[in-house]
């Protein structure tokens, strides 16, 4: 298993988007996006306090397909934060609850999952595999499975 992880960035850095967050012909992002916000600068920097104090209010905080490789997400309010297609490599998720989250497209490449409460539509192989391999997620709709059972 790969346990490297992306570190918080350092107060600084650029956070201009990198050119890989473009979206291809099918609404699909090609790569990690960085966002040129202070909400998420905070997020990456680890102050958790300033970004909930900068996300106060909003509806919700749209991260998808968002680089968030090595954040500590424990001790974020992250129920308005949308995650589909986001890069998790090395994010601590111990103990959060995913249960109401779109995962798909999302990769958990060497996250720390302890106690996670994921979708009920994610089987434990896709997360196992997400976790082990670094395979993005392909999360079922609650509508397959259905069709399933």
């Amino acid at each position: 298993m790969n346990n490297e992880s992306d570190p918080p960035i350092e107060p600084g850095e650029s956070f201009e988007d990198d050119g890989t967050g473009e979206l291809d012909a099918d609404g699909d992002a090609e790569g990690p996006r960085r966002f040129d916000d202070p909400a998420y600068r905070a997020l990456r920097e680890g102050d958790n306090e300033r970004f909930q104090q900068l996300t106060e209010g909003m509806e919700e905080i749209d991260y998808s397909f968002a680089n968030l490789g090595g954040v500590d997400l424990r001790k974020v309010d992250i129920s308005r934060v949308i995650l589909r297609g986001a890069r998790l490599k090395g994010a601590d998720l111990r103990g959060l609850d995913l249960s109401g989250h779109d995962l798909d497209g999302a990769s958990l490449n060497g996250a720390r999952i302890s106690g996670v409460l994921f979708p009920r539509t994610l089987s434990a192989d896709e997360i196992l595999m997400s976790v082990e391999r670094g395979t993005r997620i392909r999360q079922r709709s609650e509508a397959q499975e259905k069709d399933e059972n």
